[in-house]
Order: C-alpha cells, then structure tokens, then sequence
C-alpha cells in the first residue's frame, strides 16, 4: 500500500525522471536505457496473469513462451518485471532475477541481452513468478500478481506477454510457512516455503518439457511507462542498479549430528549422505560467518521423507541468550525454517523461493518407507555487488578484523536497497542507510545504491511534507527525525560525488522537510510535540526510542537534529542559487539556536538538558549541540569530555556512536575514538561475525545491522583523517587521529582516482608522511597545529 502523494510531488517526480535518465549512463552501465524504452508507445507487451487464481493471494506460477530462431543476432534486449517477484529461464539457464524494488509509481523492469543465451531453432522463455500474498516482506510493495515481458522493441517485436502465445501453470507444491512464534524480536521479511516434491511440474524450464496442459494467461492491463496517457496499474521504471552479485558458497563445516553414524562431508560435494529409511536424523552446520543467499539443497529418492531446513544467525541456551556465538554445546536452534518433502525421484533439487541468512542451519531429517541420498547442498551468496577497493593496514591487528567484520556487515545489508538488517526486517531506514551509503563511498566508491536509496525517500514523501520512514514499504512508517537525516544523505552525496544534476531536484523536497517542522515551532522558539514517531536512539531510557519530554514539553533534542538539517539544507540553497530560502532558514536556525541556549543550558552541569524543564540530559542532545555549533568552538573540546565522562547521561547506542563519533571529529577529539571502540571488540571476543544491533548479548536481536558498521567509515574520516573540503571532493583536508597507533596505510577511491595513505611516528613522535592525491585534487594536512599544503600526486614530508 502507498501513501497518498500530493500532484506537485508527482511533478517533481517526473522531472527527477528526465534528470534520471540523462544520468544513467554513468551509474548504470549495465542496463543501456533507450529513450524509446520510454515512450510511451514502446511498450507492446501486457501485464498477464493465471486466469483463475485469486490475484491478491499466496501463490508460485509457471510461464512459458517457445519461439524459433534461424539466426543469432549480436544483441538481443528483453524487457521483464512481475508482481511480486520473477526468476527467468532461457533454453533452462538464468538470465534475470528481479524485479528491483520499487512503488507502484516507480515500477522496476529489468533490461537483458538474451543474445548469448539464444541458439538456432527452437527456444523457450520460462518464467517463476510469485506472490506470497499476506506474508510477503514488509519492504515489497505490490498490487496484485502479474507477469510482463517483451522482446525486442515495440515496431518489431513479435514476443510479448499478451501475444496468445504464453502458458501459465499454478505450482501447488509450494505453500507459506508463516513466522510468528518461531523468529524472537520483530520480523518483517516474509515466509519459508513449504515444497511438497510430487506436486511439482519437474523440468518446466526445459525446451522440451510438455506444457499442453497449461493455461493461457488472462490478460491484466497494459504495460505503462512514464508519461502514459490512460490506466498505468504499474508505472514501469528502468533499474538503475547492477544486478546482484552470485557466488557459489559452501558451507565451512558440520558441528553436531544426531542419529546417523555414517556421517559424509556431504556439504563439500565429494560424498552423498545416505539416510536410511525409518530414521530420525539432526544434523548441525555452521558456516563460520553469516551470509545471505539461496541455498540448494540437491537430492534423490527419499519417498515419504521430510526435510526441515532452519536457518539462524546464533544459537540460543536454555535462558534464550545467544552467549559466545561460536559455542554451540547446550544450545538449540531458534529461526524461520523451509520444508521439502521428497517424492522419490531422482536429481531433485530445493532453493527457497526467497533470500535466507544464516550462520547456522540445522536438518531434521524423518525418512519413510525409501532411504533419502542427499547429494549436495551449497548456496548462492547473493548480494548486491560491492567491490572493497579501499585498503586499511596499522600496527594493531584487532583494527584490521574490525574492518572486515563491519565490511562484511555492510555487505550483508545491501541487496536491491540498503537493509537495516539482512535477517529480521530487510527495510531501507534513512538512518541506518546514511550511515551505509558512506561507507559505501569510502570502502568501495559505488554510489548507485546511495542514488537509488536518496530517490526512494524522495518518492515516499507524503502531503505533510516529509518522507516516510522506510522505503519501500507496504506498511506505512514515519519517522520524522529521519527525513532530517534524509537531507544529511543529499547532502553526503554532494559533499562526495561532483554530480550537481543529481541533487537539484530535491531542493523543493528539502524545503518540504523543513516547512513540516516548522509548523510546530513554539512561542519560546524550540520545536514541540510533533506528530509521528520522534525515534532516535534505542538508549536504554528512552521510551521506544523517543528522549525524555518529547512528548510533553519543548525539546532540545529534535531542535538541534532540525538545525543540524538546517545548516546542511543552507550549504544546498546556496550553492543552487536558492538565495531566499538560505536566507529564510538561516534566521530560522540561528533563532532556534539562540533559544536551545537561553532555555535549555544548564549553567551548573555544564551541559544542555531535554527540555527547559532541565531535569534530564542525554549524551545524543550535547552531541548535536557540538555539531550544530550551538556551542561555541572553543568549548566544544571540554563539553565532549563532559559527554564522555559523565555515568548520569543517558548514553549512545551503537547506532548513535556515528553522530558521536562525528563529535569527536568536529571537536578535534579523535584521540577519543579508540577507547569508543570497546563494544565492538567485545563483540569480536564473543565470536560474532558482523555487527549486532546493539552489542548487548541480553537484548541483541539481530546479530548483522547495518548501524553498527560505522567504525570501518571513521578509520578513514576520523583516524586517516580524509574528508572531502568542498563539494565534489573536489578539495580533500586530512586530519588524522592516531590515538595509540604508531602506524597506518591505506587508500580510498576517490571521484577522479584514489588517495593514498601512509602514516609513522618516529621515536621523537615526529610524523612521517607519504599522501597521494588523484589529477585535480589539491588539499591540506593538518598536525599538531601545522598545515602542509597537498598538491596532485605524491606528497611526501614529516611533521
């Protein structure tokens, strides 16, 4: 379900389209974007469907189309969506997976050259469509299930859904394995699969498989791009990003088995593993680390068996704690789980309809009447396809193991849009995606998926004002606070990226956010009780992550979060020329820091309460009172040591450490980071992989989220000291925070490169420099109150 859009957000939306279109062919090479493929006569193909199953149901469809080729082009485009999702064959090799997330506005189809896949004589398009009904992830949105693809273009195509010549056939093997009691903690990410082996139509995707016995699909609506004229049930989108990486993963190795003496390497893939019949098995794998993919389990006879596959990032002892995630003795498996029930055939093979993350996986086995031969199971890793190209080296190993574990947790987190977390939720939340797509620049210079997250915030904007909070969802969220970090994003991006084009189209947005809170300015000139859910932080004493008096009274909190947006929405209208509103919202941020001052200091703490009330204070409000400069410069150093120092705030999560950590930063206290790093280092003696949500084993829920990845940004930005001085990184300053180390190197991509790194003190504590800036790239280095001017190319001196 979407939320209502106001019509001038629809224009925008058009216009950011054109915009979109002219800057596609840097950021998404791999899909060539005609602009045919956006007018509106190109499209001949229909959205089809099965024409008896309910369309808003549960359900798994087959469709096939055949065709004759007597010659092989060089280059053949295909054009595909679905509703809700698609996996399609040619001649029974997979060429497409998708579509990528969207709204219904902004409906993703993918475009494929088919030619290296096609051969001379007859060939078949086979497609799985399905729908999980009810129990689909909250992050897709949908209509009703459907199915659309066209070959070629629209004046020569003669492939389409909706030319008479497509069969469609229900799967009734599949049925939902809704999870409500079985995943601890919220879950949003949809059902496992129930397979029952004798009701599936083996070898659809092959060419000669018999389909006479199928439907033909009843005719839905006419696919619609942008600009159609009449009935647009999807509005079809170009993707704009690659298509997922896919890497075959075996799993590292089997922990504990019961039941079974003869026990193979069978997930190596040398030894089958028999199980004979009449037999009650268990057996327990551990990967080492947690991924994400599809798994595939490869299997023979078996008839009367049933196979339970359950899937979880740890495990859980008789208290429900997760303890020392490698342990496993006394332990038991607690997670969402598929079902495959054999028919007693031979080569038959099981991957979940969707995405499973796991550590661990646990079979129970039940054989019947026949034994069960499983003769392979491995994975696709399948996530979105980021490349480290930075590189990060001290003296100190535990810094390199946190690197790659918040890299892996970075990994795990972006599929088609960033995640807050790859096993729970599967939802793009502006603060955890902020935090993301930094990294994302710094670690790996892609910034597609940042580009594709910044519009889908745009896209869920609603009358009010202000984004929703997550996107893309069916189930509607706001977060205000987080169209505020929405604005820092847009900001990041031109910060980071000489790409001006791109950001020009949400500057009315923008002003949108900030319009929505001003409404609720009060007479004292701080914000009041706003609308929605004023999450920030999941702080211990926070009520479902909302500051004390937020709700009741004048809040110093939300103000300083609303200037901080301010300041960088400013940088934004002056630089596009938007001269009033600089203007405009300058005098509005300097009176709301004026009154955060005189109303919520508190001269004998030293610190800035809550509210004028002045009986609560956290460590969130005096960190945005350091980054808005609400205080001044020359006392932000002693205000960030009162942060630290003081047991009686209310204290960061890890989620908030990045703003905290920023803090560090803009009060020349990065000596401070290292001891800030403790959290994550305990995580890493309990033997977690990636980055847990809060860090805190009695109420982690999730064990991989994306928030807590914020230390490998700032071994850049805080302890290399690289941040970019102008737009575009155009310039680049370089402070570095050494703390203890005695020795760093490394590298980043850079817009027009890489900028090289190495750092030593000396034994007098004298520091040898080497930098390397990319062409057109100058800066500065600033040490121990020294500057040295950084021109292109090698730098080399000592401080």
């Amino acid at each position: 379900m979407r939320s209502p859009i106001h019509v001038s957000i629809l224009l925008n939306n058009f216009v950011f389209l054109l915009i979109l279109l002219e800057t596609t062919r840097l950021h998404a090479q791999e899909y060539h974007i005609t602009q045919d493929a956006q007018n509106r006569d190109f499209w001949k193909a229909s959205w089809i469907a099965h024409p008896t199953a309910p369309y808003h149901d549960y359900g798994v469809f087959h469709y096939r189309r055949t065709f004759s080729m007597t010659e092989l082009p060089d280059s053949l485009s295909l054009y595909v969506s679905a509703d809700q999702r698609y996996v399609l064959y040619l001649n029974g090799q997979e060429v497409s997976f998708g579509p990528a997330r969207g709204d219904l506005l902004h409906w993703r189809y993918e475009n494929i050259d088919i030619a290296p896949f096609l051969k001379v004589g007859k060939n078949v398009l086979a497609a799985q469509v399905f729908h999980l009904g009810q129990d689909a992830p909250a992050a897709q949105i949908t209509l009703q299930n459907g199915f659309l693809c066209q070959v070629g273009e629209a004046v020569s195509s003669s492939i389409y859904t909706g030319d008479g010549k497509w069969k469609v056939t229900s799967n009734l093997a599949y049925s939902p394995i809704p999870y409500r009691i079985q995943v601890r903690g919220y879950y949003a990410a949809g059902p496992g699969d129930k397979v029952i082996a004798a009701k599936y139509p083996w070898g659809w995707q092959s060419i000669d498989f018999k389909d006479a016995s199928w439907s033909k699909p009843k005719r839905v609506a006419a696919g619609k791009g942008h600009g159609a004229s009449l009935n647009a049930m999807w509005v079809l989108t170009p993707r704009t990003i690659p298509q997922l990486e896919r890497i075959e993963e075996r799993l590292a190795s089997i922990r504990r088995h019961q039941g079974i003496d003869n026990l193979t390497n069978f997930i190596a893939g040398d030894d089958p593993l028999i199980v004979p019949a009449h037999t009650k098995v268990q057996i327990l794998l551990d990967n080492g680390v947690e991924t994400a993919g599809f798994p595939n389990l490869m299997i023979s006879r078996g008839t009367g068996s049933e196979i339970r596959i359950t899937y979880a990032e740890s495990l859980y002892d008789s208290t429900k704690s997760k303890g020392h995630r490698d342990e496993i003795e006394g332990k038991e498996i607690l997670g969402y789980h598929d079902l495959f029930m054999p028919d007693g055939g031979l080569e038959r093979s099981f991957t979940p309809l969707w995405w499973r993350t796991y550590r661990y996986i646990q079979f129970d086995i039940m054989t019947g009447e026949e034994p069960l031969e499983i003769t392979d199971f491995y994975a696709h890793r399948t996530l979105y396809p980021f490349q480290l190209k930075a590189r990060f080296k001290t003296n100190a190993e535990r810094y390199e193991k946190l690197w790659e574990m918040c890299w892996r947790t970075s990994r795990l987190c972006a599929f088609e849009t960033y995640m807050d977390c790859p096993y729970y939720e599967q939802l793009n939340y502006p603060g955890d995606t902020r935090i993301q797509a930094l990294i994302s620049l710094y670690l790996s210079g892609d910034d597609r998926l940042m580009r594709d997250a910044i519009e889908l915030f745009e896209q869920s904007r609603t009358p009010e004002g202000i984004t929703q909070g997550r996107y893309p969802t069916r189930t509607m969220l706001f977060i205000p606070t987080y169209s505020l970090v929405h604005i820092g994003m847009i900001h990041d991006y031109y910060m980071y990226r000489p790409d001006k084009g791109f950001i020009e189209p949400f500057l009315s947005g923008i002003r949108s956010t900030l319009e929505y809170y001003e409404q609720f300015i009060e007479d004292n000139g701080l914000l009041g009780h706003l609308k929605w859910w004023q999450f920030v932080d999941w702080s211990e004493k926070f009520k479902r992550g909302t500051p004390p008096g937020v709700h009741e009274s004048s809040t110093a909190n939300i103000s300083l979060q609303y200037i901080y947006a301010i300041q960088m929405a400013q940088e934004l209208f002056t630089a596009f020329g938007w001269t009033h509103e600089a203007e405009k919202w300058n005098v509005v941020g300097t009176k709301m820091k004026q009154a955060v001052r005189k109303f919520c200091y508190d001269r004998d703490r030293q610190l800035f309460a809550e509210t004028p009330a002045k009986h609560d204070f956290t460590q969130h409000t005096n960190i945005f009172a350091i980054l808005t400069e609400t205080v001044d410069r020359e006392d932000q150093s002693a205000l960030l040591n009162k942060i630290l120092a003081d047991d009686a705030l209310h204290r960061t999560t890890l989620y908030f450490k990045f703003y905290l950590f920023l803090a560090l930063q803009a009060s020349d206290n990065g000596d401070l980071f290292d001891d800030q790093l403790n959290i994550w280092f305990r995580m890493m003696e309990r033997g977690y992989t990636t980055c847990g949500e809060t860090g805190e084993d009695h109420h982690d829920r999730s064990d991989c989220h994306a928030w807590s990845a914020s230390p490998a940004l700032f071994f850049i930005r805080l302890m290399a000291g690289i941040t970019p001085a102008s737009p575009g990184f155009s310039t680049v300053d370089i402070r570095p925070s050494l703390g203890k180390l005695r020795q760093m190197e490394g590298s980043i991509p850079h817009p027009e490169g890489e900028i090289i790194w190495q750092y030593q003190k000396l034994e007098d504590d004298t520091l040898e420099v080497s930098i390397t800036l990319p062409p057109s790239t100058s800066g500065n280095f600033y040490w121990a109150g020294q500057t040295q001017r950084l021109h292109a190319g090698e730098n080399a001196f000592q401080l």
